[in-house]
């Protein structure tokens, strides 16, 4: 008989809840103006004296003006408190039907959690998205994107070879973006860069959810084919460095047999330092110190600067070519200098690319997950940079822009 009146009792008290979480936001709202309105009535006129809570004047809803001083626009207020009224509501539904204390304080406690993430967010000054127009880049999460498609990058291309100055090209894919977060060298190297391309499909998806479209994907073996067009045409050459011992060789007697006439002015591994060796396939021919490491990358860099050549393909992987070109970019004195990260091991041949439907639909990085397992778990930090658009948009949705 108490078990029975107990529950009868939590059954009741939860039936009295359900329409004080419906009515929860319009109750709160009407009360909060009426108090508010009372108190600024009640207040010095010389300011806000003892009041500095309701010290917002007017007779509206005094929620929403809250919302704005977080940094909330009009129509982000008034989006926050009708998200909140239906999921207050939806909730009344659910513990209607399952009657369950704990599961009110689940869905409350989760409820606040997500409010609280969003007001932080709102009030936070870390950038999303936006433009800088004398660079005519775009910035998404604090890294600039050049605005330009494939035409106009071959174009920016032949004018760093026609001034004879040093220059570097990025193209960063997503990860590179989620990276640059977390790297400060990094991000750096992509503010000083004299030209970036959205690689990523995924930079290309994310430019258009948050309104700053991209005219084009700009993938950096789309690219090194433009480039080879161009070489010929125009007679510059090109120095391939990177990838294990002989790819580079096998991506320029490809390049031969597809450009007939193309000017390569050489090629070299990428492995001649200790960490690299000892991933190299010929470790033990190639390990001999520190001193011997430092002389070997001193030689390939007179080797290069003795070539002279125009175009300068660095295969080593994000980010270390990145900062690899950015340390020597002087001493190689080559008017374009690109990391092309896995781009020989396709060019040679060794990996086939996407087929060209799976590239023109943003697929490719299945692709490639397929052929190269070992790839798979960085394809799970694409569902992280996924959600921080998503958040982003939301957030875009909510703020106050300037």
């Amino acid at each position: 008989m108490i078990a029975i009146v107990g529950v009868s009792k939590s059954t009741a008290a939860l039936t009295l809840l359900i329409p004080l979480l419906i009515l929860g936001v319009p109750i709160i709202d009407s009360s909060y103006s009426i108090v508010a309105n009372y108190a600024s009535q009640e207040r010095p006129s010389s300011g806000v004296g003892k009041f500095p809570l309701f010290s917002e004047s007017g007779s509206g809803s005094r929620l929403r003006q809250k919302l704005q001083s977080y940094g909330f626009s009009a129509q982000g207020a008034n989006l926050t408190i009708i998200g909140v009224s239906l999921y207050l509501s939806l909730s009344a539904l659910i513990i209607s039907i399952h009657q369950n204390f704990y599961l009110l304080l689940t869905l409350t406690a989760f409820g606040w959690v997500v409010f609280e993430l969003l007001k932080s967010k709102v009030r936070s000054e870390e950038l999303i998205i936006g433009r800088d127009i004398l660079a005519n880049r775009i910035k998404l999460f604090q890294v600039g994107i050049d605005q330009v498609d494939n035409q106009e990058t071959i174009q920016k291309i032949e004018e760093f070879i026609v001034s004879k100055k040093p220059h570097q090209i990025v193209t960063p894919d997503t990860l590179a973006v989620l990276r640059a977060r977390k790297d400060p060298e990094y991000h750096a190297i992509l503010e000083s860069a004299d030209l970036v391309t959205p690689d990523g499909a995924g930079i290309l998806w994310a430019a258009t959810t948050l309104n700053y479209p991209l005219p084009e994907r700009v993938t950096g073996i789309d690219i090194i084919h433009n480039i080879c067009r161009l070489a010929i045409k125009k007679g510059y050459s090109l120095y391939l460095l990177g990838s294990y011992h002989g790819v580079a060789g096998e991506a320029a007697l490809n390049f031969a047999k597809k450009y007939p006439g193309i000017k390569i002015a050489g090629t070299h591994h990428g492995y001649f330092n200790c960490e690299d060796h000892e991933n190299s396939e010929n470790f033990k021919d190639v390990k001999n110190g520190n001193s011997d490491k430092n002389k070997e990358e001193e030689e390939i860099i007179a080797e290069i600067r003795e070539n002279r050549p125009d175009i300068l393909l660095v295969g080593m992987g994000v980010p270390k070519q990145e900062k690899w070109i950015s340390k020597n970019l002087d001493k190689l004195d080559v008017p374009v200098c690109m990391g092309v990260g896995g781009s020989f091991d396709v060019l040679s041949g060794r990996i086939p690319r996407a087929p060209l439907w799976m590239q023109r639909h943003g697929m490719e990085w299945i692709y490639r997950s397929i052929k190269q397992p070992n790839r798979a778990f960085r394809t799970l930090a694409l569902f992280y940079f996924i959600w921080l658009v998503i958040l982003g948009k939301v957030v875009y949705s909510l703020k106050e822009i300037d």
